[in-house]
């Protein structure tokens, strides 16, 4: 920092002083003399010694006598200034004029002192000089202290990431360079002098303010910025300060999009708990209806006029039951068996079911006329898909009324044909094309149309869950679906499905009559209706069986007698004491008791799990005679489970 009091004793021993004399004894008196009073001088006795000295020493002070021998004295100041820029050198002579006094000082020298000269008067010239020394000390530590300031300054500026423009009367008078990469432009101070209005901001406030901007090569970005009133150049200006804020939006829009998923996986994982529950009882409804419409075809006659209206309702009983185990296929992420089946067949009983459906404005053509048509996939999962596409197309065309088309054909995914639809292997796939000319979709809706719950449906009319859920069984049979829709005109959705050899299979002979018994079985089921059908099926295939409602006192009734029975056929879902555990009991005075257990929801416990546990074999709800009679016949003979 500058010195701000001239202090001469301090500063003496600070500035060296050099003395240039060719009087021995002079010189050596002068130099005496300085030190005494604090100086750090020097002597020289000629003009070579004195140039050396001058570096060497690093002196700020030159006292040069003018008379040295045969050199000049006036001419060594100026060669002295030149070794040794900013020197203060003080003229001594015993022969003044005012011609050699004017000669010294145009050649640089600072002051004169006339031989032979008073001590004080010495030490006076000197301090002058000192004081002169001190006021250039200052100035350069202000200056250097000034250009470390404008450096900091400009690292600071130049290297923050807050992009700062300066303007006055509406014109850019600075810009960082971090404002210029920010706007696209790549030259340092391509913006400068430019209209303020490039920025394109809505209104120069002190309030901090967002929007979008437009970058130079088109782009856009989001932008922060306030501005504040301050002194340019001694006139009013304002800076700008502006931070580019896009990847903070696009990770908070981010944020919100993983939220929104994340609350959509809880909804699907509340409706997979949802679905556990209604599969459970509403199987339990299935196995009652067709478990007793069985029991009434057996007792009615061939030809009768009843028997065909069982059937029917046994028919649709059992489509009941594969929609419930779709759900809980749905609900529990597990796998479904594909086996190969033809497409044309369910397509034909999808279009039976939508045009009951459709308005007569709409008009349903086909075109199956491709007969290789085989693909590895579930039915019930295919008929789903149809009828959501079909379903869908004719709601887009409920109000106007148009054409739906449904078309079957085998194609080769080329490259052209994967570059369109990038899901697609190289291969033959099997194409459904569902056509409508109803009113389509815009790019917006299009994109998102695929999503679990968006719908563009009224709130009542839709969950949105229907493409979601076609979209998942045809990744799930390694299969793609592509959609074509304008806003307007129509929408094509195409599902590809990879093309096997699928040989169609003649009429399937009669079954054998069910296997028939006469051991006596412990049957358990908390639904009463269930139990007293499960005893009437058994016993009229020559069992003899005893039934119970509460695990508990079937338990009991067991460990009271537990010789009189050959097999134990409970549920598994019962209060107190359920299927597992009532096995488990049972086993402990049993061992070698064979065990069926029955659910109408696996989702507490796995076929694996339970075979793990000792169950012999595990049945699903609702089953039909045959399935019951076979199990049981094959469990009591201990053969191994079919493949």
């Amino acid at each position: 920092m500058p010195t701000t009091k001239f202090d001469a004793a301090t500063l003496r021993s600070t500035v060296p002083v050099l003395i240039v004399e060719d009087d021995p004894d002079f010189g050596a008196s002068l130099r005496m003399m300085l030190e005494a009073e604090g100086f750090d001088a020097a002597l020289a006795a000629n003009e070579v010694d004195a140039i050396e000295l001058v570096k060497s020493h690093r002196a700020e002070i030159a006292l040069v006598d003018v008379r040295l021998g045969n050199a000049s004295g006036t001419q060594l100041i100026a060669t002295l200034e030149k070794a040794k820029p900013g020197l203060l050198s003080i003229s001594m002579t015993a022969y003044a004029s005012v011609e050699s006094v004017t000669a010294a000082l145009e050649r640089g020298a600072y002051a004169f002192l006339r031989k032979p000269f008073h001590h004080d008067e010495l030490l006076s010239t000197l301090d002058n000089c000192l004081e002169h020394v001190r006021l250039e000390r200052a100035k350069c530590e202000a200056e250097n202290a000034l250009r470390a300031s404008e450096t900091r300054y400009r690292i600071l500026v130049e290297g923050s990431a807050l992009g700062i423009a300066i303007q006055r009367d509406g014109r850019l008078e600075f810009v960082n360079d971090t404002l210029t990469r920010m706007y696209g432009y790549s030259a340092t101070g391509a913006l400068i002098g430019q209209p303020v209005e490039v920025l394109q901001l809505s209104e120069v406030t002190p309030e901090t303010r967002s929007q979008q901007i437009t970058r130079l090569d088109r782009t856009t970005a989001t932008i922060e910025y306030t501005s504040d009133a301050i002194t340019w150049d001694s006139q009013s200006a304002r800076v700008i300060s502006v931070m580019d804020i896009t990847k903070r939006v696009e990770a908070e829009q981010s944020r919100r999009e993983l939220e929104v998923q994340l609350h959509q996986v809880q909804r699907l994982e509340a409706l997979g708990t949802l679905a556990g529950g209604i599969a459970h009882d509403f199987n339990n409804v299935l196995a009652a209806i067709l478990g007793y419409s069985e029991l009434t075809l057996a007792e009615l006659p061939p030809g009768s006029a009843s028997r065909h209206k069982i059937e029917q309702i046994v028919a649709a009983g059992l489509r009941a039951k594969e929609l419930v185990q779709q759900i809980l296929a749905f609900g529990q992420r597990r796998g479904r068996v594909h086996d190969a089946i033809h497409v044309a067949p369910i397509i034909r009983e999808v279009i039976a079911l939508v045009q009951a459906t459709l308005p007569s404005t709409i008009q349903v053509t086909e075109d199956l006329s491709t007969t290789n048509d085989g693909v590895r996939a579930d039915p019930t999962e295919l008929h789903q898909v149809l009828v959501n596409l079909c379903t869908n197309a004719g709601h887009a065309m409920r109000e106007g009324g148009g054409q739906l088309e449904i078309k079957l054909d085998r194609v080769t995914a080329d490259e052209s044909l994967i570059r369109r639809n990038p899901e697609l292997r190289p291969g033959t796939y099997v194409r459904v094309t569902v056509r409508d000319t109803g009113t389509g979709m815009g790019p917006d809706v299009a994109s998102r149309a695929f999503d679990p719950f968006f719908t563009t449906k009224r709130v009542g009319t839709g969950s949105g869950m229907g493409l979601a859920v076609v979209h998942g069984i045809v990744a799930h049979s390694n299969g793609a679906i592509a959609m074509d829709s304008k806003d307007g005109e129509g929408t094509t959705i195409s599902v590809y499905l990879p093309a096997v050899d699928c040989v169609v299979l003649g009429p399937v002979a009669d079954e054998k009559p069910a296997p028939v018994g006469v051991e006596t079985i412990l049957l358990v089921d908390d639904e009463s209706m269930l139990t007293e059908l499960g005893q009437m099926s058994l016993e009229r295939l020559g069992y003899s069986v005893v039934s119970f409602e509460d695990s508990r006192r079937a338990l009991e009734a067991f460990e009271a007698t537990p010789d009189v029975f050959d097999l134990l056929m409970t549920d598994q879902t019962m209060p107190r004491l359920t299927g597992l555990e009532l096995t488990k009991r049972v086993r402990l005075v049993r061992p070698d008791l064979p065990v069926v257990l029955c659910t109408g929801f696996s989702g507490a416990i796995t076929e694996e799990e339970a075979k793990a546990e000792g169950v012999s074999a595990f049945l699903r709800k609702p089953y039909d005679v045959h399935e019951l009679s076979s199990t049981v016949r094959r469990v009591l003979d201990q053969q191994p489970e079919p493949e």
